[in-house]
């Protein structure tokens, strides 16, 4: 690999050690963009987002990727001296480009903080996920506009998302969409996906993603209620979604007896604050599923 003071490409985005889909699609990116010969080198967080902010367990991986690229830990979301820092350091590596992966407002302070400290000849391009946010942040359309100034260009993964983005500035906007990971488990029949699992031949719809009521999981369900009448062979989902709200409201009475048991232990320890955070995380997953099941009349 050459040597990060001749990389093509900075991108700095969640990647590992940090889960979910944005470090997964990133780590596919950069890994084709070295199998071109294209050199790249990513920068993830040291800090992305505080536990006061993340309502599950963990932001880790426990999954190695393989990678034939450099990842480094380097910004920090919070800490505005890492984000002059951190420009002097892209500065002094020189990327040809520097990519700025964005999919929530709360970047945009350090992202907008580091390109004023760049060097004139660095080019940023804004590598765009979302644009509105799923769920209200305040001032968010500040924290868009410092974004777009940090950018010379934009790329998006949808062309929604690259209407908004021409919506609101004159740069230049270039609307793809969002490829598939090279990094999934082999394909198999779906006679053995139906054995695997245990059910029945019949015809399903899976819905995999955590229960948010922006992800269109109550429009699915009041979808099965009326095509399953006119389609035998479709399973509906009602009873799944019952049964996982269960094992929802079990969790909650399990980390709620967990509490009565270190109620001993202070209510400033860590493991208090932990089992708190977890409790309330599984109530609010309750409380949308009830939410989307009563609407959908099930």
């Amino acid at each position: 690999m050459k040597k990060s003071s001749s990389i093509d490409y900075l991108i700095i985005s969640s990647a590992y050690p940090y889960r979910g889909g944005i470090s997964d699609s990133t780590h596919s990116l950069v890994n084709q963009m070295s199998n071109q010969n294209i050199s790249s080198e990513v920068w993830t967080f040291k800090l992305l987002y505080p536990k006061l902010f993340f309502p599950g367990k963990t932001q880790y991986s426990k999954e190695v990727l393989k990678s034939n690229f450099k990842i480094v830990r380097q910004i920090n979301t919070l800490n505005p001296i890492n984000w002059i820092l951190s420009a002097r350091k892209i500065n002094k590596i020189s990327p040809k480009k520097v990519i700025f992966r964005y999919w929530t407002p709360l970047l945009s302070l350090s992202y907008f903080t580091i390109s004023c400290f760049l060097k004139n000849r660095t080019k940023v391009i804004g590598l765009v996920d979302n644009w509105t946010g799923h769920e209200k942040i305040l001032f968010e359309g500040v924290f868009r506009r410092l974004f777009i100034k940090s950018c010379d260009s934009f790329i998006s993964f949808s062309k929604n998302v690259g209407k908004k983005l021409k919506n609101s500035t004159n740069k230049e906007v270039l609307s793809l969409f969002h490829p598939i990971n090279d990094d999934l488990p082999n394909k198999i029949s779906k006679d053995e996906a139906l054995s695997n699992l245990d059910l029945p031949s019949k015809k399903y719809i899976l819905f995999i993603g955590l229960i948010r009521k922006y992800k269109g999981v109550e429009s699915l369900i009041k979808a099965f209620h009326y095509v399953s009448k006119e389609n035998e062979n479709l399973r509906t989902i009602e009873s799944s979604h019952k049964k996982l709200n269960g094992e929802l409201q079990t969790k909650v009475t399990d980390v709620e007896n967990e509490i009565a048991l270190l109620k001993g232990i202070g209510n400033n320890s860590p493991e208090m604050r932990d089992l708190k955070r977890d409790n309330k995380y599984l109530a609010k997953q309750v409380e949308d599923y009830r939410e989307i099941l009563r609407k959908a009349g099930l």
